[in-house]
């Protein structure tokens, strides 16, 4: 089997209102499509994920496609450092791509050999990856600020996610400071109890580490079930190592990150429990592998940032897997009930499904594709 082409489309979905999480507006969804082509006429579907999204189409169509066409799709770990050896050499310095471009370009194009070999082997990825298990609990990756959007409406979000029978819902905080914030998560344990887990997400909105500290110790008596990116990128990896030995709650992080090395130095010197590595923004399935290896290795947990139709294969995949983020609100999540044709299931249990179709086991919506794609 020989690949023969590599088509690339950029999606984009305006979001109104925007989302807010702690400091900065979502105002856009954006995605970069990638479709693997073979000889034998199976096609992998890939994705990658940057906000400079124009810039990874622009890696794909003049620096790796030409290296890629013509191999072999199932020589996935020697092919993973062509593209990044020679974008290593050549590319972020002579063009000017960031590093996180090009990282995401790889993990597009990985991610769709990893589904051409399930396709082919008739598979899933979850088989292929070490089958641990057939499905895996998910969380609710909601609670953003909103304009207009109060505590009673918060709270009947997130009603709405334990009516699904989901036992994780996240929330954003630290937007409001100490005194707003507390209303907010008083207000969500007082409506819905405390038989589920709560976890928070600061988006490394912090300008202290100090702040960080104070905050989370405000935080505690809501009994989290993690603390997400409570520091800022440049205090990381140590910055939250000191967060960490301040709290007994657990520390998740690491959805920022674009190489294991980068990941490696956060779980072996930042303190962490749960590595949260994206393989759509860093580097695909194969570097998130190598991740998963380190922090297993550490006793770290994987619960990989956004994409659950790739992450519930990777997580029910190897030992240490632990959660899925999902986006099940039909009102605002239109990218999770629309994009696809097919795709995972979330259970009336809280769990998300396995497809038992080869690969990844997702197909997109061409025309709903075609309605949002960037010309």
């Amino acid at each position: 089997m020989k690949i023969t082409d590599i088509e690339t489309i950029l999606i984009e979905i305006k979001l109104e209102p925007p989302l807010w999480n702690m400091y900065t507006a979502m105002r856009t969804l954006y995605e970069v499509i990638v479709k693997v082509k073979t000889d034998d006429g199976i096609v992998g579907l890939g994705m990658g994920s940057n906000r400079d999204y124009r810039n990874v189409k622009r890696v794909l169509e003049e620096s790796l496609k030409p290296i890629i066409v013509g191999e072999d799709p199932f020589d996935i770990d020697r092919l993973w450092w062509k593209m990044f050896d020679t974008t290593y050499e050549r590319d972020w310095n002579s063009h000017g791509w960031g590093r996180p471009q090009i990282m995401a370009a790889i993990a597009a194009v990985d991610v769709a050999l990893w589904d051409i070999k399930g396709k082919a082997t008739n598979k899933t990825v979850a088989q292929l990856l070490g089958g641990y298990r057939t499905r895996v609990p998910v969380y609710a990756g909601g609670g953003h600020y909103a304009e207009g959007k109060d505590i009673r409406a918060l709270v009947e979000e997130m009603e709405g996610y334990r009516k699904m029978g989901l036992r994780y819902l996240k929330m954003k905080v630290g937007g409001l400071g100490i005194a707003g914030d507390c209303e907010r998560l008083k207000a969500v344990r007082d409506n819905l109890g405390w038989d589920f887990n709560l976890l928070l997400d600061f988006n490394r909105g912090f300008r202290s580490i100090d702040q960080s500290i104070e905050m989370l110790h405000a935080f505690e008596e809501f009994k989290p079930f993690w603390f997400e990116e409570p520091v800022p990128w440049y205090e990381t990896p140590f910055g939250v190592r000191k967060v960490a030995a301040s709290t007994s709650v657990p520390i998740a992080d690491g959805e920022q990150e674009i190489t294991h090395y980068g990941a490696r130095d956060m779980i072996e010197n930042g303190g962490i429990k749960v590595m949260q590595y994206d393989p759509t923004v860093g580097g695909g399935v194969t570097e998130w592998l190598r991740v998963a290896a380190t922090a297993e290795a550490h006793n770290v947990t994987m619960a990989p940032h956004q994409d659950p139709h790739l992450g519930v294969h990777m997580v029910a995949g190897v030992k240490n897997g632990l959660l899925v983020e999902a986006f099940p609100n039909p009102k605002r999540d239109l990218w999770w009930f629309t994009l696809y044709s097919e795709r995972a299931e979330i259970d009336n249990e809280g769990y998300i499904v396995v497809p038992d179709r080869p690969g990844f086991g997702y197909a997109f919506n061409d025309k709903v594709v075609e309605q949002y794609r960037v010309r």
